[in-house]
């Protein structure tokens, strides 16, 4: 077989790199399906519980507490989904990116109107309106993200507004327990290091994705 025959043309390459990018993008909505089975589990889980907190006059302090510790593994879950959102809009801007350089190649002979870079360019006006019909300039990557980051926040109010009232039923506790100030300084400390560890992408960081 001839080098010729061997090598890898521009046209090959930029084939390969459209499926790896369709491919990245409906794991994407896969991988959401996934993870949204189970986050959504956390809400019966929560509703649950603060139908027994209502119903309680003496375990306040334990269905407060169980309240944080599940707003604390939702926390996490949305973090997941935050950080798989992200790394998959990574990898498919990644391909894009690579795209982009290939269609620029002369021997390709595409025109520009039909190259990746010039793809959302339209030529009929967008309507953003929420209310709108029409189509709108829309990214349903970051809008995946944006779910993640909106769970994210709900349950980090979740978890405060718990804490709170731990620590209110802690006060009014005639005499202190040791298991309830574990829990109440364990609590903050645990959130603490989960969203630091998480912001400074030490749970999953990719080794292939490196900064220019």
């Amino acid at each position: 077989m001839s080098n010729e025959q061997t090598k890898v043309s521009h046209k090959d390459l930029r084939e390969t790199f459209y499926r790896l990018r369709d491919f990245e993008i409906s794991n994407l909505w896969q991988r959401s399906i996934f993870l949204s089975a189970l986050l959504v589990l956390f809400f019966p889980a929560y509703g649950v519980l603060v139908s027994k907190l209502l119903e309680s006059t003496s375990k306040h302090i334990i269905y407060h507490e169980i309240c944080c510790a599940l707003a604390l593994c939702a926390i996490i879950f949305s973090i997941i989904w935050i950080m798989m959102a992200k790394g998959s809009k990574a990898w498919f801007e990644v391909y894009e990116q690579k795209i982009c350089k290939i269609e620029d190649e002369e021997d390709l002979g595409i025109k520009r109107e039909y190259s990746m870079l010039n793809m959302g360019k339209v030529p009929w006006s967008l309507d953003s309106r929420l209310l709108s019909g029409k189509a709108g300039c829309y990214s349903v990557s970051k809008l995946n993200i944006l779910i993640g980051q909106f769970l994210f926040i709900l349950w980090i109010i979740v978890f405060i507004i718990h804490y709170v009232g731990i620590i209110i039923s802690f006060l009014n506790m005639h005499n202190g327990c040791v298991p309830h100030t574990i829990i109440l300084t364990l609590l903050p400390i645990s959130v603490i290091f989960i969203i630091v560890t998480a912001s400074m992408n030490t749970w999953a960081k990719s080794g292939c994705l490196q900064k220019p």
